[in-house]
Protein backbone atom coordinates (compact mmCIF):
# COMPACT_ATOMS: atom_id res chain seq x y z
CA UNK A 1 0.00 0.00 0.00
CA UNK A 2 2.85 2.35 0.84
CA UNK A 3 4.53 1.53 -2.48
CA UNK A 4 1.35 2.36 -4.40
CA UNK A 5 1.31 5.81 -2.83
CA UNK A 6 5.01 6.33 -3.46
CA UNK A 7 4.66 5.26 -7.10
CA UNK A 8 1.99 7.92 -7.68
CA UNK A 9 4.12 10.58 -6.00
CA UNK A 10 7.03 9.79 -8.33
CA UNK A 11 5.29 9.03 -11.62
CA UNK A 12 1.97 10.90 -11.39
CA UNK A 13 -0.28 10.08 -14.36
CA UNK A 14 2.48 7.82 -15.69
CA UNK A 15 1.65 5.34 -12.93
CA UNK A 16 -1.87 4.69 -14.29
CA UNK A 17 -0.98 1.73 -16.58
CA UNK A 18 0.94 0.07 -13.73
CA UNK A 19 -1.95 0.60 -11.28
CA UNK A 20 -4.48 -0.81 -13.75
CA UNK A 21 -2.24 -3.82 -14.31
CA UNK A 22 -1.96 -4.36 -10.56
CA UNK A 23 -5.71 -4.03 -10.19
CA UNK A 24 -6.18 -6.82 -12.71
CA UNK A 25 -4.15 -9.34 -10.67
CA UNK A 26 -4.24 -8.11 -7.07
CA UNK A 27 -6.47 -10.15 -4.70
CA UNK A 28 -5.95 -8.31 -1.40
CA UNK A 29 -8.96 -6.04 -0.86
CA UNK A 30 -7.07 -3.40 1.13
CA UNK A 31 -4.47 -3.06 -1.62
CA UNK A 32 -7.26 -2.90 -4.20
CA UNK A 33 -8.85 -0.10 -2.18
CA UNK A 34 -5.55 1.82 -2.09
CA UNK A 35 -5.16 1.48 -5.88
CA UNK A 36 -8.72 2.68 -6.52
CA UNK A 37 -8.18 5.65 -4.17
CA UNK A 38 -5.09 6.69 -6.13
CA UNK A 39 -6.80 6.23 -9.50
CA UNK A 40 -9.60 8.54 -8.40
CA UNK A 41 -7.03 11.39 -8.38
CA UNK A 42 -5.40 10.35 -11.64
CA UNK A 43 -8.35 10.31 -14.01
CA UNK A 44 -6.53 12.48 -16.58
CA UNK A 45 -4.23 9.54 -17.28
CA UNK A 46 -7.01 6.98 -17.74
CA UNK A 47 -7.20 6.63 -21.50
CA UNK A 48 -9.40 3.52 -21.47
CA UNK A 49 -12.24 2.36 -19.28
CA UNK A 50 -12.07 -1.35 -19.98
CA UNK A 51 -9.74 -2.40 -17.11
CA UNK A 52 -11.71 -0.33 -14.60
CA UNK A 53 -15.11 -1.54 -15.85
CA UNK A 54 -13.85 -5.11 -15.78
CA UNK A 55 -12.72 -4.68 -12.17
CA UNK A 56 -16.02 -3.00 -11.23
CA UNK A 57 -17.91 -6.06 -12.47
CA UNK A 58 -15.93 -8.48 -10.30
CA UNK A 59 -14.83 -6.44 -7.28
CA UNK A 60 -16.17 -7.02 -3.73
CA UNK A 61 -19.38 -5.17 -2.82
CA UNK A 62 -17.50 -2.98 -0.37
CA UNK A 63 -15.33 -1.63 -3.18
CA UNK A 64 -18.00 -1.01 -5.83
CA UNK A 65 -18.84 2.43 -4.44
CA UNK A 66 -15.29 3.85 -4.57
CA UNK A 67 -14.78 2.37 -8.06
CA UNK A 68 -18.05 3.95 -9.17
CA UNK A 69 -16.77 7.34 -7.95
CA UNK A 70 -13.59 6.90 -9.98
CA UNK A 71 -15.62 5.95 -13.05
CA UNK A 72 -17.77 9.06 -12.52
CA UNK A 73 -14.70 11.29 -12.63
CA UNK A 74 -14.13 10.19 -16.23
CA UNK A 75 -17.42 11.82 -17.32
CA UNK A 76 -18.15 9.50 -20.24
CA UNK A 77 -21.17 7.53 -21.46
CA UNK A 78 -19.97 4.23 -19.97
CA UNK A 79 -19.53 5.77 -16.52
CA UNK A 80 -22.96 7.44 -16.69
CA UNK A 81 -24.53 4.10 -17.59
CA UNK A 82 -22.84 2.35 -14.65
CA UNK A 83 -23.92 5.09 -12.23
CA UNK A 84 -27.54 5.03 -13.43
CA UNK A 85 -27.70 1.24 -13.12
CA UNK A 86 -26.39 1.42 -9.55
CA UNK A 87 -28.93 4.14 -8.77
CA UNK A 88 -31.78 1.95 -10.02
CA UNK A 89 -30.77 -1.52 -8.88
CA UNK A 90 -28.03 -1.23 -6.27
CA UNK A 91 -28.38 -1.82 -2.55
CA UNK A 92 -28.67 1.12 -0.11
CA UNK A 93 -24.89 1.41 0.31
CA UNK A 94 -24.15 1.44 -3.42
CA UNK A 95 -27.02 3.86 -4.06
CA UNK A 96 -25.40 6.31 -1.65
CA UNK A 97 -22.22 6.15 -3.71
CA UNK A 98 -24.25 6.42 -6.92
CA UNK A 99 -25.90 9.65 -5.75
CA UNK A 100 -22.46 11.13 -5.01
CA UNK A 101 -21.34 9.98 -8.45
CA UNK A 102 -24.33 11.72 -10.06
CA UNK A 103 -23.18 14.94 -8.41
CA UNK A 104 -19.61 14.40 -9.60
CA UNK A 105 -20.83 13.75 -13.13
CA UNK A 106 -23.35 16.59 -13.04
CA UNK A 107 -25.68 14.08 -14.73
CA UNK A 108 -29.01 15.91 -14.95
CA UNK A 109 -30.63 13.03 -16.82
CA UNK A 110 -30.30 10.97 -13.63
CA UNK A 111 -32.22 13.56 -11.56
CA UNK A 112 -35.68 11.89 -11.89
CA UNK A 113 -34.27 8.78 -10.17
CA UNK A 114 -32.66 10.95 -7.46
CA UNK A 115 -35.97 12.78 -6.92
CA UNK A 116 -37.73 9.46 -6.40
CA UNK A 117 -35.29 8.59 -3.62
CA UNK A 118 -35.65 12.08 -2.14
CA UNK A 119 -39.41 11.64 -1.82
CA UNK A 120 -38.84 8.75 0.57
CA UNK A 121 -41.17 5.86 1.04
CA UNK A 122 -40.98 2.20 1.89
CA UNK A 123 -37.50 0.69 1.66
CA UNK A 124 -35.71 4.05 1.38
CA UNK A 125 -33.47 4.62 4.38
CA UNK A 126 -33.23 8.04 5.99
CA UNK A 127 -29.52 8.50 5.14
CA UNK A 128 -30.20 7.63 1.50
CA UNK A 129 -33.07 10.11 1.38
CA UNK A 130 -30.99 12.91 2.88
CA UNK A 131 -28.16 12.24 0.43
CA UNK A 132 -30.65 12.47 -2.45
CA UNK A 133 -32.05 15.75 -1.11
CA UNK A 134 -28.55 17.19 -0.77
CA UNK A 135 -27.77 16.12 -4.35
CA UNK A 136 -30.86 17.90 -5.67
CA UNK A 137 -29.71 21.03 -3.84
CA UNK A 138 -26.14 20.78 -5.09
CA UNK A 139 -27.27 20.28 -8.69
CA UNK A 140 -29.77 23.18 -8.42
CA UNK A 141 -32.68 21.02 -9.56
CA UNK A 142 -35.58 23.46 -10.00
CA UNK A 143 -38.02 20.55 -10.34
CA UNK A 144 -37.29 19.55 -6.72
CA UNK A 145 -39.17 22.58 -5.33
CA UNK A 146 -42.41 20.66 -4.55
CA UNK A 147 -40.40 17.98 -2.71
CA UNK A 148 -38.67 20.57 -0.49
CA UNK A 149 -41.90 22.48 0.18
CA UNK A 150 -43.76 19.32 1.18
CA UNK A 151 -40.88 18.28 3.41
CA UNK A 152 -40.94 21.65 5.15
CA UNK A 153 -44.42 20.91 6.49
CA UNK A 154 -43.37 17.59 8.04
CA UNK A 155 -42.68 17.47 11.82
CA UNK A 156 -39.10 16.18 11.50
CA UNK A 157 -36.87 19.18 12.31
CA UNK A 158 -33.74 17.67 10.77
CA UNK A 159 -35.54 17.11 7.46
CA UNK A 160 -37.02 20.62 7.68
CA UNK A 161 -33.49 22.02 7.85
CA UNK A 162 -32.53 19.96 4.79
CA UNK A 163 -35.61 21.37 3.02
CA UNK A 164 -34.67 24.96 3.91
CA UNK A 165 -31.18 24.44 2.50
CA UNK A 166 -32.76 23.01 -0.63
CA UNK A 167 -35.19 25.90 -1.06
CA UNK A 168 -32.29 28.35 -0.68
CA UNK A 169 -30.07 26.31 -3.00
CA UNK A 170 -32.55 26.28 -5.89
CA UNK A 171 -33.87 29.78 -5.02
CA UNK A 172 -37.44 28.52 -5.01
CA UNK A 173 -39.62 31.65 -5.03
CA UNK A 174 -42.74 29.47 -5.04
CA UNK A 175 -41.83 28.73 -1.40
CA UNK A 176 -42.06 32.43 -0.39
CA UNK A 177 -45.64 32.31 1.05
CA UNK A 178 -44.79 29.18 3.04
CA UNK A 179 -41.59 30.73 4.45
CA UNK A 180 -43.45 33.86 5.55
CA UNK A 181 -46.16 31.73 7.16
CA UNK A 182 -43.58 29.74 9.12
CA UNK A 183 -41.77 32.94 10.18
CA UNK A 184 -45.03 34.22 11.71
CA UNK A 185 -45.68 30.88 13.46
CA UNK A 186 -44.50 31.17 17.08
CA UNK A 187 -44.53 27.37 17.44
CA UNK A 188 -41.77 27.25 14.80
CA UNK A 189 -39.53 29.70 16.64
CA UNK A 190 -36.69 27.20 16.79
CA UNK A 191 -36.61 27.31 12.97
CA UNK A 192 -36.91 31.08 12.51
CA UNK A 193 -33.18 31.76 12.17
CA UNK A 194 -32.77 29.07 9.49
CA UNK A 195 -35.92 30.31 7.71
CA UNK A 196 -34.46 33.82 7.56
CA UNK A 197 -31.13 32.42 6.32
CA UNK A 198 -32.97 30.82 3.39
CA UNK A 199 -34.82 34.05 2.52
CA UNK A 200 -31.72 35.89 1.29
CA UNK A 201 -30.86 33.47 -1.55
CA UNK A 202 -34.56 33.05 -2.49
CA UNK A 203 -34.74 36.86 -2.71
CA UNK A 204 -38.49 37.37 -2.97
CA UNK A 205 -39.39 41.10 -2.50
CA UNK A 206 -42.26 40.11 -0.19
CA UNK A 207 -39.65 39.19 2.45
CA UNK A 208 -38.36 42.75 2.93
CA UNK A 209 -41.11 44.10 5.27
CA UNK A 210 -40.98 40.97 7.44
CA UNK A 211 -37.18 41.05 7.72
CA UNK A 212 -37.11 44.79 8.44
CA UNK A 213 -39.76 44.19 11.09
CA UNK A 214 -37.40 41.83 12.93
CA UNK A 215 -34.89 44.69 13.20
CA UNK A 216 -37.46 47.14 14.59
CA UNK A 217 -38.53 44.89 17.46
CA UNK A 218 -36.50 45.92 20.54
CA UNK A 219 -37.96 43.01 22.50
CA UNK A 220 -36.37 40.50 20.12
CA UNK A 221 -33.76 38.73 22.25
CA UNK A 222 -32.41 36.50 19.51
CA UNK A 223 -29.27 38.30 18.32
CA UNK A 224 -28.61 35.56 15.78
CA UNK A 225 -32.02 36.17 14.19
CA UNK A 226 -31.32 39.90 13.79
CA UNK A 227 -27.90 39.16 12.28
CA UNK A 228 -29.51 36.70 9.85
CA UNK A 229 -32.14 39.30 8.93
CA UNK A 230 -29.45 41.92 8.18
CA UNK A 231 -27.53 39.40 6.08
CA UNK A 232 -30.67 38.44 4.14
CA UNK A 233 -31.54 42.07 3.39
CA UNK A 234 -27.97 42.74 2.26
CA UNK A 235 -28.01 39.58 0.10
CA UNK A 236 -31.21 40.84 -1.53
CA UNK A 237 -29.70 44.32 -2.04
CA UNK A 238 -32.77 45.69 -0.25
CA UNK A 239 -31.77 49.36 -0.22
CA UNK A 240 -35.21 50.38 1.00
CA UNK A 241 -34.39 48.62 4.28
CA UNK A 242 -31.08 50.49 4.76
CA UNK A 243 -32.58 52.89 7.38
CA UNK A 244 -33.76 49.91 9.44
CA UNK A 245 -30.34 48.29 9.17
CA UNK A 246 -28.68 51.58 10.18
CA UNK A 247 -30.90 51.60 13.26
CA UNK A 248 -29.05 48.46 14.38
CA UNK A 249 -25.78 50.43 14.65
CA UNK A 250 -27.04 51.34 18.11
CA UNK A 251 -28.01 47.76 19.03
CA UNK A 252 -27.06 46.41 22.45
CA UNK A 253 -25.19 43.49 20.87
CA UNK A 254 -21.74 44.18 19.34
CA UNK A 255 -22.07 41.38 16.76
CA UNK A 256 -25.33 42.92 15.48
CA UNK A 257 -23.64 46.34 15.24
CA UNK A 258 -20.72 44.86 13.26
CA UNK A 259 -23.07 43.14 10.82
CA UNK A 260 -25.06 46.36 10.41
CA UNK A 261 -21.85 48.32 9.70
CA UNK A 262 -20.89 45.89 6.93
CA UNK A 263 -24.37 46.02 5.42
CA UNK A 264 -24.86 49.81 5.33
CA UNK A 265 -21.46 50.20 3.67
CA UNK A 266 -22.23 47.54 1.06
CA UNK A 267 -25.62 49.15 0.38
CA UNK A 268 -23.94 52.57 0.00
CA UNK A 269 -26.12 54.19 2.69
CA UNK A 270 -24.38 57.54 3.29
CA UNK A 271 -26.86 58.57 6.00
CA UNK A 272 -25.20 56.01 8.31
CA UNK A 273 -21.89 57.93 8.38
CA UNK A 274 -22.56 59.86 11.67
CA UNK A 275 -23.53 56.67 13.51
CA UNK A 276 -20.48 54.86 12.13
CA UNK A 277 -18.19 57.67 13.31
CA UNK A 278 -19.48 57.14 16.84
CA UNK A 279 -18.53 53.46 16.60
CA UNK A 280 -14.95 54.46 15.73
CA UNK A 281 -14.51 55.24 19.43
CA UNK A 282 -15.94 51.93 20.67
CA UNK A 283 -13.83 50.05 23.22
CA UNK A 284 -14.39 46.87 21.19
CA UNK A 285 -11.45 46.87 18.73
CA UNK A 286 -13.19 44.56 16.26
CA UNK A 287 -16.26 46.82 16.24
CA UNK A 288 -14.29 50.06 15.76
CA UNK A 289 -12.30 48.40 12.95
CA UNK A 290 -15.54 47.33 11.24
CA UNK A 291 -16.77 50.93 11.48
CA UNK A 292 -13.51 52.20 9.94
CA UNK A 293 -13.87 49.76 7.03
CA UNK A 294 -17.47 50.83 6.49
CA UNK A 295 -16.57 54.52 6.52
CA UNK A 296 -13.70 53.94 4.09
CA UNK A 297 -16.06 51.99 1.84
CA UNK A 298 -18.43 54.96 1.89
CA UNK A 299 -15.58 57.29 0.90
CA UNK A 300 -15.18 59.00 4.27
CA UNK A 301 -11.56 60.14 4.89
CA UNK A 302 -11.85 59.50 8.62
CA UNK A 303 -12.32 55.78 7.93
CA UNK A 304 -9.30 55.70 5.60
CA UNK A 305 -7.16 57.48 8.21
CA UNK A 306 -8.16 54.95 10.86
CA UNK A 307 -7.22 52.04 8.56
CA UNK A 308 -3.81 53.60 7.92
CA UNK A 309 -3.30 54.03 11.69
CA UNK A 310 -4.28 50.39 12.19
CA UNK A 311 -1.83 49.25 9.50
CA UNK A 312 0.99 51.04 11.36
CA UNK A 313 0.43 48.58 14.22
CA UNK A 314 1.31 45.59 12.00
CA UNK A 315 3.13 43.04 14.17
CA UNK A 316 2.72 45.24 17.23
CA UNK A 317 1.61 42.20 19.18
CA UNK A 318 -1.00 39.49 19.44
CA UNK A 319 -3.89 40.26 21.77
CA UNK A 320 -5.77 37.53 23.57
CA UNK A 321 -8.71 37.44 21.18
CA UNK A 322 -6.61 38.02 18.07
CA UNK A 323 -8.63 41.14 17.15
CA UNK A 324 -5.57 43.38 16.75
CA UNK A 325 -3.76 40.84 14.57
CA UNK A 326 -6.81 40.40 12.32
CA UNK A 327 -7.45 44.15 12.12
CA UNK A 328 -3.88 45.06 11.16
CA UNK A 329 -3.62 42.31 8.54
CA UNK A 330 -7.00 43.24 7.06
CA UNK A 331 -6.12 46.95 7.02
CA UNK A 332 -2.90 46.24 5.12
CA UNK A 333 -4.78 44.11 2.60
CA UNK A 334 -7.58 46.61 2.03
CA UNK A 335 -5.29 49.62 1.66
CA UNK A 336 -3.37 47.74 -1.02
CA UNK A 337 -6.49 46.44 -2.74
CA UNK A 338 -8.04 49.93 -2.83
CA UNK A 339 -4.65 51.45 -3.84
CA UNK A 340 -4.86 54.20 -1.23
CA UNK A 341 -1.94 56.43 -2.20
CA UNK A 342 -1.80 58.06 1.24
CA UNK A 343 -1.09 54.61 2.72
CA UNK A 344 1.87 53.81 0.45
CA UNK A 345 4.59 55.44 2.65
CA UNK A 346 3.28 53.49 5.66
CA UNK A 347 3.09 50.17 3.79
CA UNK A 348 6.65 50.61 2.49
CA UNK A 349 7.99 50.83 6.06
CA UNK A 350 6.29 47.62 7.26
CA UNK A 351 8.40 44.46 7.80
CA UNK A 352 8.33 42.01 4.90
CA UNK A 353 10.13 39.00 6.34
CA UNK A 354 8.24 35.92 7.54
CA UNK A 355 5.02 34.36 6.29
CA UNK A 356 2.82 37.33 7.20
CA UNK A 357 5.26 39.64 5.43
CA UNK A 358 3.85 38.32 2.16
CA UNK A 359 0.67 40.25 2.99
CA UNK A 360 2.66 43.47 2.93
CA UNK A 361 4.20 42.52 -0.41
CA UNK A 362 0.77 41.64 -1.82
CA UNK A 363 -0.48 45.08 -0.79
CA UNK A 364 2.51 46.87 -2.30
CA UNK A 365 2.34 45.17 -5.70
CA UNK A 366 -1.18 46.55 -6.15
CA UNK A 367 0.40 49.98 -6.56
CA UNK A 368 2.46 48.61 -9.51
CA UNK A 369 5.26 51.15 -9.24
CA UNK A 370 6.99 49.07 -6.56
CA UNK A 371 8.87 46.67 -8.87
CA UNK A 372 11.16 45.50 -6.06
CA UNK A 373 8.18 44.33 -4.01
CA UNK A 374 6.84 42.46 -7.03
CA UNK A 375 10.20 40.75 -7.59
CA UNK A 376 10.46 39.73 -3.93
CA UNK A 377 6.91 38.35 -3.90
CA UNK A 378 7.51 36.30 -7.04
CA UNK A 379 10.76 34.92 -5.67
CA UNK A 380 9.04 33.79 -2.48
CA UNK A 381 6.26 32.07 -4.32
CA UNK A 382 8.57 30.34 -6.75
CA UNK A 383 10.87 29.14 -3.95
CA UNK A 384 7.90 27.59 -2.22
CA UNK A 385 6.75 25.81 -5.39
CA UNK A 386 9.91 24.82 -7.21
CA UNK A 387 12.70 22.61 -5.98
CA UNK A 388 15.33 23.93 -8.41
CA UNK A 389 16.42 27.49 -7.49
CA UNK A 390 17.84 28.15 -10.99
CA UNK A 391 14.51 27.37 -12.62
CA UNK A 392 12.72 29.45 -9.99
CA UNK A 393 14.96 32.39 -10.79
CA UNK A 394 14.26 32.10 -14.52
CA UNK A 395 10.51 32.03 -13.94
CA UNK A 396 10.71 35.01 -11.60
CA UNK A 397 12.62 37.09 -14.14
CA UNK A 398 10.21 36.14 -16.91
CA UNK A 399 7.17 37.03 -14.80
CA UNK A 400 8.77 40.32 -13.77
CA UNK A 401 9.44 41.18 -17.43
CA UNK A 402 5.77 40.58 -18.26
CA UNK A 403 4.63 42.69 -15.33
CA UNK A 404 6.90 45.58 -16.25
CA UNK A 405 5.28 45.60 -19.69
CA UNK A 406 1.83 45.91 -18.15
CA UNK A 407 0.92 42.23 -18.72
CA UNK A 408 -0.03 41.41 -15.13
CA UNK A 409 -2.38 38.54 -15.98
CA UNK A 410 0.29 36.80 -18.04
CA UNK A 411 2.80 37.25 -15.20
CA UNK A 412 0.41 35.50 -12.83
CA UNK A 413 -0.10 32.70 -15.39
CA UNK A 414 3.65 32.08 -15.40
CA UNK A 415 3.59 31.61 -11.64
CA UNK A 416 0.58 29.32 -11.76
CA UNK A 417 1.94 27.07 -14.52
CA UNK A 418 5.62 27.01 -13.55
CA UNK A 419 5.03 24.55 -10.71
CA UNK A 420 3.57 22.01 -13.16
CA UNK A 421 6.07 22.94 -15.93
CA UNK A 422 2.95 23.52 -18.03
CA UNK A 423 4.47 26.21 -20.24
CA UNK A 424 2.13 25.54 -23.19
CA UNK A 425 -0.63 27.38 -21.32
CA UNK A 426 1.39 30.62 -21.09
CA UNK A 427 1.10 32.92 -24.13
CA UNK A 428 4.01 34.41 -26.09
CA UNK A 429 6.64 31.87 -25.04
CA UNK A 430 9.27 29.91 -26.97
CA UNK A 431 11.00 26.96 -25.31
CA UNK A 432 12.60 23.61 -26.14
CA UNK A 433 10.80 20.36 -25.31
CA UNK A 434 12.10 16.94 -26.40
CA UNK A 435 14.59 18.64 -28.73
CA UNK A 436 11.91 20.65 -30.51
CA UNK A 437 11.21 24.40 -30.34
CA UNK A 438 7.68 25.02 -29.07
CA UNK A 439 6.04 28.42 -29.58
CA UNK A 440 2.79 29.31 -27.82
CA UNK A 441 0.19 31.71 -29.32
CA UNK A 442 1.03 35.37 -28.89
CA UNK A 443 -0.68 37.36 -26.16
CA UNK A 444 -2.92 40.24 -27.30
CA UNK A 445 -0.95 43.43 -27.84
CA UNK A 446 -1.47 46.44 -25.61
CA UNK A 447 -3.65 48.84 -27.59
CA UNK A 448 -3.66 51.75 -25.15
CA UNK A 449 -0.11 52.65 -24.08
CA UNK A 450 -1.40 54.99 -21.35
CA UNK A 451 -2.44 51.89 -19.36
CA UNK A 452 1.17 50.71 -19.09
CA UNK A 453 2.84 52.07 -15.90
CA UNK A 454 5.80 54.35 -16.56
CA UNK A 455 9.17 53.29 -15.07
CA UNK A 456 10.08 56.95 -14.44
Amino acid sequence: IESVGRLVQIAGAGSVPILLGLLDVEEDEEVQRAIVAQLSWLTTGLDGLNPLLKFYARCPEGLKGPVLQTLAALRCDESRKAVREALADGGPGLRLWAIRAVQRLGDREALPAVRKLAEGGEGIERELRQQALDALTGLHDDAAGPIFRKLLEEPDRELQLVALRGIAGIRDRAAAPLLLKLLRDESKKDLHEEIVDSMGPVGDPSFVPALAGLLKNPAEENNGLRISAIQALFYMDAREAAPDIAGCLGDSDAAVRKQAAQAVAALGYQEAVPALKKLLHASDLALSHEAAKALANLGDPEGVKRLIDTARRFREGVDEGGDLLRATQEAVGLLGEWQVEAALPVLQTLPREGEDGEQVLNALVNFKQDGEAFRELLQRRMRSHLARPAEAGAAVNLALLYQQRGLDEEAVEILEHAERHDWEAVPSLSFIRNGQVVRTPRAPRVEDITKVPSPY
